[in-house]
């Protein structure tokens, strides 16, 4: 890991040494040769057109472009309402000083080859950044994951996740339309970066907002792949085969995975394959999979006012799962270390079908429907073995062991429709709006528990052998109507009403096993109930909007009327709510590419069927876990800010998010042990929660070095409450977490990425503070590939992972080192055969901490180890213009 942070520190100290140029000029207009401030001046490499630096003009129309090489040049200068210009030079002496740069204005006859060539880098068009990919240089193979980790605010983690100024990206679209219901990952990994005219990262506007133009603040990170228009119709995809020994003398590991695309215009066909035993798919990274997946992506419009997606995925995972762990619990006057060990085996299946369909019925009239609909199956088998202790001891001297084996077989179905019917009037700004949304969630489950417990005390021991059915449903069917009236240009009024109800089912039928009969056919009455609850609920009110273009208001407030019913073993709980929910939104737009947004929103959450239902769950005869009918719906008040500033010519941005939370009548678990360690558990409502967190980062592009530097963190503090043995425990945790990448993004032939991320955490308890715990964790990666002329392909990555010692384990650490050298062949270099190496030094594990209330754990699974992989792989393409 040292290494790889001493090769980049070469890599940019020798490109920083190659050259300390400055190039200095100004701007004016050609025909009065009136200055021009704020003009955008970007510098290309010759003849590649690769992104050197960027700057913008001053009040004076000057500017200074510093550090730049000796060579050859493009210099783009644009300005709105003005020709673009380009200039052709070639710098050798220390200063460069150009001759006055005259723009003309209203240019409309540009050559369309030349404008694309010379696109900005970056542009910023309200609410949307675009990129353009020909300033971001990759191998030409790669897909489109590989591009957005090179963008400046946007970050992909090794997950594949991706993050955009530091919020969770929502959805991916393509030419604007959902990509397998917009699934980030099926778009970023498998569709090609040469099918990318640009990338538009949107803060996309809430369906509600885009049908009715009452504007409601809310916004979701989305980011829209633009194709080019030469690759909207024709074939493409890609095809891999891998196999390979496991050094750890266990099954081979092989891959096998097909992405095929066809374009034609409006439509869209997708068919996505893969087969594998390398932990690439669906599944915890924390267990060994066998994947099984697929999946058929369709998109069209039927004319001028008709849209219509559909997209399959089916998936089947067999998985093994081995973990240790220990987890140390603080109690009132004592405290307990419960050690385990399980190995669980599943095998688990689902079918996810999507659909959305719009219509425009009129100029004035639109429909939207959206339906999903999700099949899940699963079979599991687990074994565990756990021991408690009193804390103090050597581990020798138990008070309680037990031996649990937990077989079940389950099928879920759940399912949403969503229609949203839109009229607009003639009167500009008065609309009403029509939404209808149901949801069905049915979970079936059947088991059977078999368990020998001793304790080592006064408790008698405890052999269980059960059968046990649990059948849970919860639907939910919600009315909205919404109509909006202008009150003047700038103002409206939304006047809105919500009907919502929600019923809920969960029986469970426990049977003892039968000595006599062999059969499982004694009812356990204690553990087995019919229960029913619903939650009806009204809410009405209105939404004032100030909007002023640049600027925009909202303040609105709704009362809510609700009623939570439980009905068991012929008993009725009714509870009625009467609730004030407020809403206030600003935003605004500030000069130079920044803005601000403040929102504040007050909601209600009514408790789950599960967490009602009044019967005990013994699958865990340590953990017993019981319903409470008397909860009450939690009421949170959430605060957001979010600041955002960027600069397309340097890449200069900063963003700053900031999230509060309070709680009331928040559910928590109240833990009651006894003298062997046995908790029971009971969901009660309780007051004083409170969760305050921020990220915050700043990047831009080095000057002089072909390199981009981004630093921030994130910080949570987080205030909870829970009750053990009838005693108030309050936790506080802080975290914070630091983060340092440099990345460099304009290169094709070689590219590296350095991270390295610090997390201090430090937990805090009321009851037994000799309890109180913090630890440091510190990750270090990198990668880095180097491509020769001749299509040879070196690439590698490696994770340092180092987990500070605490009170719930020692320190542990571990690298995690891949590599892989791959070769390109054929006239178009469309074939490429890899041999590649994962964990390279056979330290790969897995271990996590979890801090709650309770306790605070060290957990480790076992995970793959050593393994080599030789990949054939072919990429295709057939644009009209020959298969290529």
């Amino acid at each position: 890991m040292r290494l790889l942070f001493v090769l980049g520190l070469i890599c940019g100290a020798w490109q920083w040494a190659s050259g300390q140029v400055q190039i200095k000029g100004q701007i004016q207009d050609s025909t009065s040769h009136a200055v021009l401030s704020d003009a955008s001046i970007t510098l290309f490499s010759f003849p590649d057109s690769v992104l050197i630096k960027g700057t913008r003009s001053n009040e004076s129309g000057q500017f200074l472009l510093p550090a730049v090489a000796k060579g050859r040049y493009w210099l783009i200068v644009t300005y709105v309402g003005y020709q673009m210009r380009s200039i052709s030079l070639r710098v050798s002496n220390s200063t460069h000083q150009l001759d006055p740069i005259r723009l003309q204005a209203n240019a409309r006859d540009l050559a369309e080859v030349v404008i694309r060539r010379q696109l900005p880098p970056v542009t910023v068009k309200k609410d949307t950044i675009e990129y353009n990919p020909q300033a971001f240089q990759t191998e030409p193979s790669a897909v489109v994951e590989k591009l957005l980790s090179k963008l400046p605010g946007i970050t992909v983690d090794k997950e594949g996740n991706i993050k955009a100024q530091g919020r969770e990206v929502a959805q991916i679209l393509v030419d604007g339309k959902p990509f397998f219901d917009g699934d980030p990952k099926m778009a970023t990994k498998n569709l090609p970066v040469d099918l990318v005219e640009k990338i538009q990262l949107i803060d996309q506007k809430s369906d509600k907002t885009q049908l009715s133009g009452m504007d409601d603040g809310t916004r979701n990170k989305t980011i829209n792949i633009v194709t080019k228009k030469d690759r909207r119709k024709g074939l493409f995809g890609d095809q891999e085969l891998s196999g390979g020994p496991d050094q750890s003398g266990g099954t081979p590991r092989y891959s096998a995975r097909l992405n095929l695309n066809r374009f034609q215009e409006a439509k869209q066909i997708s068919v996505i394959a893969q087969i594998n035993n390398t932990n690439n798919g669906p599944g915890s990274s924390s267990s060994i999979n066998r994947t099984l997946l697929g999946g058929l992506n369709y998109q069209d419009r039927w004319g001028k006012r008709t849209n219509l997606g559909l997209s399959y995925r089916g998936n089947r995972v067999k998985s093994r799962n081995e973990q240790q762990s220990l987890r140390t619990y603080a109690l009132p006057d004592t405290s307990y270390l419960l050690r385990e060990s399980s190995r669980s085996d599943a095998e688990n299946g689902s079918h996810t079908l999507n659909m959305h369909f719009n219509q425009e019925i009129d100029s004035l009239t639109s429909l939207r429907v959206y339906a999903s609909f999700l099949l899940q199956q699963s079979r599991n088998r687990s074994d565990r073995y756990s021991q408690t202790f009193p804390r103090g001891t050597d581990f020798t001297n138990p008070i309680n062991e037990s031996r649990t084996e937990n077989t079940s077989d389950g099928t879920g179905i759940s399912g949403s429709t969503n229609v949203s019917l839109n009229r607009n009037f003639l009167k500009k700004g008065r609309n009403l709006l029509v939404n209808y949304t149901f949801f069905l969630n049915r979970q079936q489950n059947s088991g059977l528990t078999r368990s020998v417990n001793e304790y080592f005390g006064k408790r008698q021991n405890l052999v269980v052998n059960q059968q046990n059915e649990q059948l849970t449903r919860s639907t939910r069917h919600q009315i909205n109507a919404a109509f909006s009236e202008p009150l003047s240009q700038a103002n409206r009024l939304e006047f809105h009403y919500q009907f919502q109800s929600n019923p809920g089912v969960s029986n469970r039928e426990v049977r003892d096993f039968n000595e006599t009969s062999q059969q499982y056919d004694r009812r356990n009455d204690s553990l087995s109930n019919r229960f029913r609850s619903s939650y009806p609920s009204h809410a009405a009110g209105l939404l004032f909007q100030r909007n002023q273009g640049k600027n925009l208001f909202n303040l609105g407030l709704d009362v809510q009327r609700a009623q939570l019913k439980s009905i068991s073993l012929n008993r009725t709980i009714s509870k009625e709510f009467i609730s004030l929910l407020p809403v206030a939104m600003m935003s605004i737009n500030l000069k130079n590419d920044r803005y601000f947004r403040v929102n504040y929103q007050g909601q209600t959450q009514a408790p789950s069927v599960d967490q009602l239902q009044p019967v005990a769950n013994n699958t865990n005869p340590l953990l017993i876990q019981r319903g409470n009918p008397n909860l009450r719906q939690e009421f949170t008040h959430s605060l957001n800010f979010n600041y955002n500033a960027f600069n397309p010519t340097t890449f200069e941005n900063f963003f700053l998010n900031v999230n509060a939370n309070q709680v009331t009548n928040k559910i928590v678990e109240s833990v009651h042990f006894d003298q062997q360690g046995v908790q029971t558990t009971l969901p009660i409502n309780t007051n004083g929660h409170y969760l305050l967190s921020g990220n915050v980062n700043y990047g831009r592009q080095l000057q002089g070095l072909k390199l981009h530097l981004s630093t921030g963190s994130s910080l949570t503090y987080n205030r909870s409450l829970t009750f053990v043995n009838d005693q108030i425990n309050q936790l506080n945790t802080v975290m914070i977490s630091p983060e340092l990448q440099l990345n460099s993004s304009f290169e094709q032939q070689l590219g590296y990425n350095l991270r390295s991320t610090l997390t201090y955490q430090a937990a805090r308890y009321s009851l037994q503070s000799q309890r109180n715990t913090s630890f440091v964790n510190t990750s270090i990666s990198g990668t880095f590939y180097y491509e020769w002329n001749f299509h040879l392909r070196f690439s590698t990555d490696a994770t340092y992972q180092s987990y500070g010692g605490n009170t719930a384990g020692p320190a542990q650490r571990y690298t995690l080192w891949n590599v892989a050298l791959s070769q390109k062949f054929l006239k178009k270099q469309q074939a490429e055969i890899q041999w590649s190496v994962f964990d390279l030094l056979k330290q790969n594990t897995n271990v996590s901490r979890n801090v709650t209330e309770l306790y605070t754990e060290e957990r480790q699974n076992r995970v793959l180890s050593r393994y080599f992989l030789v990949s054939c792989i072919y990429h295709f393409r057939d644009f009209g213009g020959g298969t290529h």
